[in-house]
């Protein structure tokens, strides 16, 4: 479903804004949700991912924190993510007035059709539609009995926590919040000990890649993080400072397909797992942009260390944009590069 149909579809349930001036909340919200918007509304939008968050930032929160409570109504679309969508319906009812709305929407493939059992075992009483292949759910917050411990428990499993196989900060809805990625880690045993600093991390997560740079070259002074996941630019920071406290850290929210998002001819060392989907959408041209940020901001001399999916065609990008080019390894369905400038 496309962002437009999917704004639509979360906003059919509203004939008429029952306040003269509402105060809404819309959750993992896009600027095409700003059309059903009143004038007069007092708007706030959550939205982790960079490229969404820039077209409505002027209606952007950045923590939950910053959430006051007393919202009329809440708009919720979920993600693909089962934890994480369940602590973005705790932190709406959290959110809300004791009389305020509640309404998500999400396509039948992908959780639309169990909305009304999760708002069900809530203890809500719900109405709902459904259109464009797609289930829209609206209840009142006062409307049931609200099972609190339950909501509580999903901001608990959604909030960043201490992984236990991965002794680092992550959290639900960052990529690979509950794994090491097979690709970083594929990328990590062709990682030298003698890496030239400043090193940078393009798409960062919440750190493995870096931590296992630094652990094979802890005289690294200066290491920067870049990703386009907000919770992830957070936990990236925290982690290595936590495992590396000398080395000078610093991450960026920000979007590498745009090379003026990084600094010019900067780093003498990047290392690279990018993303290669936005949303449902696979598409090869985040990675070849990725690499011509990645030129853009490495100085003459300086080494590129990329891991990306064997199918994906980065060779001819890589031969543009650097002086040299090595397949370092092919396997397990990915490829690994050392790229020279």
């Amino acid at each position: 479903m496309d962002l437009f149909t999917q704004a639509k579809t979360l906003f059919m349930p509203i004939d008429n804004w029952e306040a003269d001036n509402p105060k809404i909340l819309i959750l993992n919200g896009t600027h095409e949700c700003l059309e059903y918007i009143p004038q007069t509304a007092n708007c706030h939008i959550w939205q982790p991912f960079y490229p969404y968050a820039q077209k409505c930032k002027s209606h952007l929160v950045k923590s939950f924190d910053e959430l006051e409570g007393n919202y009329d109504y809440v708009f919720i679309l979920p993600t693909k993510q089962k934890e994480e969508t369940y602590g973005l319906i705790a932190h709406g009812f959290k959110a809300l007035k004791g009389e305020g709305t509640l309404i998500i929407s999400a396509a039948n493939d992908a959780g639309g059709q169990r909305l009304p059992k999760i708002f069900k075992n809530l203890g809500c009483t719900t109405e709902h539609l459904s259109k464009n292949h797609a289930k829209t759910l609206w209840t009142q917050k006062d409307s049931g009995t609200l099972d609190l411990s339950q909501l509580d428990e999903w901001l608990k499993n959604a909030a960043p926590k201490q992984h236990s196989l991965l002794d680092l900060q992550t959290q639900a809805g960052i990529f690979g919040w509950n794994k090491i990625d097979k690709g970083s880690e594929l990328l990590s045993t062709f990682l030298p000990n003698d890496l030239k600093g400043p090193i940078a991390d393009f798409g960062c997560g919440y750190g493995y890649l870096s931590i296992k740079a630094l652990e094979l070259n802890p005289e690294i002074e200066t290491i920067h993080g870049y990703d386009a996941d907000l919770r992830s630019a957070a936990l990236y920071e925290k982690n290595l400072k936590t495992h590396t406290p000398k080395t000078s850290i610093q991450s960026f929210w920000t979007d590498l397909t745009d090379k003026k998002n990084a600094p010019h001819n900067t780093y003498k060392t990047i290392l690279m797992n990018p993303p290669f989907h936005e949303g449902k959408k696979s598409d090869s041209n985040i990675g070849t942009d990725f690499i011509k940020t990645a030129s853009n901001s490495i100085k003459l001399g300086g080494t590129l260390y990329m891991v990306a999916n064997k199918q994906l065609p980065y060779e001819q990008t890589l031969a543009k944009n650097f002086k040299k080019v090595e397949l370092l390894t092919e396997q397990n369905g990915f490829k690994c590069y050392k790229a020279i400038k």
